[in-house]
């Protein structure tokens, strides 16, 4: 199951990359190559600092020659077959349009001919804008954050378990180590008590928790919408951008944690209310680092902020997460840990479905809830073998 849960998320990984390996390649082509299972916050870093150096990216369009056609004595279908393009692609070619690199790579390979005697290769080179350059850094974020999260980064490699062995379970609380948690929790600051208890019911990853404003939740309906994240970023700062998934989701939560939340909802107007002017204007020095970034989410009313109302590095939770564990006593203790959590409470519940816990979560796909969250499927076998007891031998 390790195994398997490996490569599923390295594939996740791996078809990020892909998706603007075609954009980078000529940039940076050894941070596209690169397993996503090694990238690092320095190849981050060097990875932004080539592309704000370079800045340039090239197209690159192929036009097919007319000696060329007399290599096509099939139809377009026929040719089409066995090869990563598509008829209508082909026919476009053959009318004089320019396609992608690929596609004249691809095409080639079906009329049996090398690209050179095929296709002629323009490339014209474009400066790339402050814009891209943003969509870029948040690319690379989001896999170097999808490395961290699923599996850390230059992990060992993996192996198949031995014949007889038991898959290791996810990383998850157990439930003497939520009741000590939460009866810690009166003694931590109330920062502190809503990150914890909002990581805990919500399953959120550590951006979409540091995007959430309070026009996300809904008190009367005990929803919270989750659609965005907040990053930071070396060269931008603070950003808000998609989750991970880039999925729209509204989680159900317990109405004791409503509860919980209407009452930091009230300290939190207090709060600006008592700042005055200061509210979302003056910044603490020891955030100086991006003060423009800050002051463009300025009007966002976020739930977790300090007492300007300025939303906390995400980064953070992980260092406040972790003191709060170790005073409770549960060794460490990472935010991660808490989504683990709250996705094996769903799934111990053979009322609700895997599709209804994958929803919750944000997974793209059910099959993910069920690759990683196994302990629960060993509740499950129990039932089963209890369940065939009873019908077919009456025990």
């Amino acid at each position: 199951m390790d195994q398997i849960e490996h490569d599923l998320t390295r594939k996740e990984g791996e078809e990020w990359l892909r998706q603007v390996a075609q954009q980078l390649v000529p940039l940076c082509p050894w941070f596209a190559d690169k397993p996503v299972s090694q990238i690092t916050k320095a190849d981050y870093k060097r990875l932004m600092e080539e592309i704000d150096n370079d800045g340039i990216r090239v197209h690159e369009k192929a036009f097919l020659l007319p000696e060329a056609r007399k290599y096509k004595t099939k139809s377009f279908n026929k040719l089409a077959v066995g090869h990563d393009i598509t008829a209508y692609t082909m026919a476009e070619a053959f009318r004089g349009k320019h396609v992608s690199r690929h596609s004249a790579e691809e095409i080639s390979k079906a009329l049996g001919v090398q690209l050179e005697q095929a296709f002629r290769i323009e490339g014209t080179e474009t400066t790339l804008t402050r814009k891209t350059l943003r969509e870029y850094a948040l690319f690379a974020r989001q896999v170097l954050q999808f490395a961290s999260d699923q599996y850390g980064t230059v992990q060992p490699a993996f192996t198949l378990p031995a014949r007889g062995t038991r898959p290791r379970f996810v990383d998850c609380l157990h439930e003497d180590e939520v009741k000590r948690l939460l009866n810690y929790l009166p003694n931590c600051s109330m920062l502190e008590q809503t990150i914890v208890q909002a990581l805990l019911n919500t399953g959120m990853r550590r951006g979409e928790l540091a995007g959430l404003t309070w026009e996300d939740i809904n008190f009367k309906q005990c929803t919270v919408h989750v659609y965005k994240s907040l990053l930071v970023f070396d060269e931008f700062g603070y950003q808000l951008t998609t989750t991970k998934e880039s999925n729209d989701r509204y989680i159900d939560v317990a109405p004791e944690f409503m509860t919980f939340m209407k009452r930091c909802y009230e300290l939190w107007k207090c709060q600006r209310k008592m700042m005055g002017a200061s509210w979302q204007n003056s910044i603490e020095k020891k955030r100086c680092k991006y003060p423009d970034s800050l002051r463009a989410l300025a009007g966002n009313n976020f739930v977790i902020c300090d007492d300007h109302g300025w939303p906390l590095n995400p980064d953070s939770y992980a260092c406040i997460v972790k003191r709060i564990g170790d005073k409770a006593g549960i060794r460490h203790l990472h935010p991660h840990m808490f989504r683990h959590t709250f996705v094996s409470i769903l799934m111990s519940n053979p009322d609700i479905g895997v599709a209804t816990v994958a929803a919750e979560a944000g997974h793209a796909q059910p099959s993910t809830t069920l690759m990683i969250y196994t302990q629960q499927y060993k509740k499950r076998q129990e039932s089963i073998r209890s369940q065939l007891s009873r019908e077919l031998y009456g025990a």
